[in-house]
């Protein structure tokens, strides 16, 4: 729901100036957009790489460390956010030449710039604490933040331009406002006494806080990598089509862009989900889950990219008329065909999107950084370069593609090189089999809670665990249903280990149970945390 209200809103933006003013002032906006961009790649590099360390922080029961890395994220993207935006002021006119301005849109991007730079520090704030509020068990109300900020956007967007004639100025502030209303609305989570994630002060040295700084950035950037992909790239295309197919091609491009956006709503929704799930059960061994995870998301993807690419190969018409370009307009069928050519890339791009997303929430950096860096910059500029004096304009769109497919046969090759140094991994996933055969997960609700916890203990007892352990997990198990009055879910993870057996214990129930139970069933080796918005319990057994 989030990233739908946010890729939606982007396509009406579009719809709205190019239907109301004209596709000059769409092709200025498609000039500005390696600005545009700078959000997204601030929120993967801060928000997504201070969460994912955070949260495995909570996973090893360490709260202090994975509330740090929280407050030093947020910290700390505000402060590049503003120092961007003030440099960017200063600086505005020498931007847009940079920007490869020309005389049709320069004064398009002089109106819409100003509230657009105001705007990113607040959008960064928004979406990044909106990330981190979704794995705090408060997915709805991250959504309901991100929506209210777009719908807002949307109707002042028509308002400004139908009624008022702003021109672009009006869709820029009316960006601005919808964000500004949902940063006032998200200090509601801050006065929720059930979060997990908490502002604390952060101890330690200079060097030690710039240590969790740069984990931070090293964890998030094969993330931002991706918008920093198409920062460069979007400046490199815009470059190219200002001297090829002009302002036309601008505009051309904003939409291939918008299709692109369409089917990102599933894309990117999935892996936002991926990577806040997958690091918690990878790091814990729980190999079934994540591929479970992986498969099912990836079907998805696919049966979506699929479909839409169809869509787009068979009726191309029907997109670009929602841009008011029509088959009365004399370069109409230049449209159709970049559009056609153009949505071959989605079907590949959900294969290298997931799998972007996944080897980074594994933390396998180099994979995730080659599989960005070549399917969205290496890819497109240097088949655009080589086939350019071959195909004509054509090779723009094909390059996307070939991009893809280029990246993902060299990240086969990297995979089978690091598995060879790494036997113990297998697949693309990086699985350890061996562990797979030696784990069990055991999933417990009201209606199969004797029978389920019976084949637990005996599962337990055949291993050889000694009674005290199993009346430990049997204890635990009872008070967590009889705490949430049988109203609750649970899973019980165990993994059989050369040296140990591990018991994982989560459950959706309520809060505090371990401060609101006797101890008879709490031990020394009994660990508790909050993740994801689930009170999770480990016992670790020595052989």
């Amino acid at each position: 729901l989030m990233c739908m209200a946010g890729n939606l809103t982007a396509i009406f933006d579009s719809i709205f100036i190019s239907g109301f003013i004209n596709t000059n002032a769409l092709a200025a906006i498609q000039l500005l957009m390696p600005l545009i961009s700078i959000i997204p790649v601030l929120e993967w590099l801060f928000g997504l790489g201070g969460q994912i360390i955070s949260l495995n922080k909570k996973a090893e029961f360490k709260e202090y460390e994975g509330n740090a890395y929280f407050t030093l994220a947020v910290i700390s993207l505000m402060l590049v956010s503003i120092i961007f935006t003030l440099f960017n002021f200063i600086n505005t006119e020498s931007v847009l030449v940079h920007l490869h301005a020309t005389p049709a849109t320069i004064h398009y991007m002089r109106d819409y710039l100003p509230f657009l730079l105001i705007n990113i520090p607040v959008t960064c704030f928004v979406t990044m604490l909106a990330q981190f509020i979704r794995v705090d068990k408060k997915a709805n109300f991250a959504s309901l933040i991100i929506i209210i900020a777009n719908v807002i956007n949307v109707i002042l967007d028509f308002v400004f331009l139908y009624y008022f004639k702003m021109g672009v100025a009006g869709a820029s502030l009316a960006t601005l406002i919808g964000y500004c209303v949902s940063a006032i609305l998200i200090f509601k989570y801050f006065f929720d006494k059930n979060r997990t994630f908490r502002f604390v002060r952060i101890k330690g040295t200079f060097k030690s806080v710039l240590g969790k700084f740069i984990n931070i950035c090293k964890v998030g950037f094969p993330g931002a990598s991706v918008e920093i992909c198409f920062v460069i790239v979007a400046y490199f295309m815009n470059f190219v089509l200002t001297k090829t197919l002009h302002d036309s091609g601008l505009s051309m491009y904003a939409i291939c862009e918008d299709a692109l956006l369409v089917i990102s709503i599933v894309l990117v929704g999935f892996v936002e989900s991926l990577t806040s799930l997958t690091p918690i059960y990878y790091l814990q061994d729980d190999y079934k889950n994540v591929k479970f995870l992986f498969k099912r998301s990836i079907m998805v993807m696919l049966i979506c990219s699929i479909a839409f690419t169809l869509f787009l190969l068979i009726t191309p018409e029907t997109f670009l008329s929602l841009y008011n370009i029509h088959s009365g307009n004399s370069i109409v069928s230049i449209y159709n065909n970049a559009l056609r050519i153009f949505s071959i890339t989605f079907v590949l791009q959900a294969i290298v999107t997931i799998l972007i997303f996944y080897y980074e929430s594994i933390e396998r950096i180099v994979l995730s950084g080659v599989l960005s860096f070549v399917s969205i910059v290496i890819g497109p500029v240097l088949f655009t370069m080589f086939l350019l004096p071959v195909m004509g304009t054509n090779a723009i769109w094909f390059s996307f593609s070939l991009g893809c497919l280029l990246a993902l046969i060299l990240t086969f090759i990297l995979i089978k090189v690091i598995q060879r140094r790494e036997p113990e991994y297998k697949g693309a996933l990086f699985i350890k089999e061996k562990l797979i055969s030696n784990t069990r997960n055991y999933e417990i609700q009201k209606d199969n809670k004797v029978q389920m916890s019976e084949e637990l203990i005996n599962h337990m007892k055949s291993l050889k665990i000694n009674d005290e352990y199993c009346n430990t997990i049997e204890k635990i198990i009872d008070k967590i249903f009889e705490y949430n009055e049988n109203n609750v879910n649970m899973e019980v993870l165990l993994i059989k280990y050369d040296d140990k057996v591990k018991i994982n214990i989560k459950d959706d129930g309520k809060e505090n149970i371990v401060e609101n139970s006797d101890d008879d069933f709490i031990t020394d080796e009994v660990k508790y945390n909050k993740i994801i918005g689930l009170n999770s319990f480990e016992l670790i057994v020595p052989n």
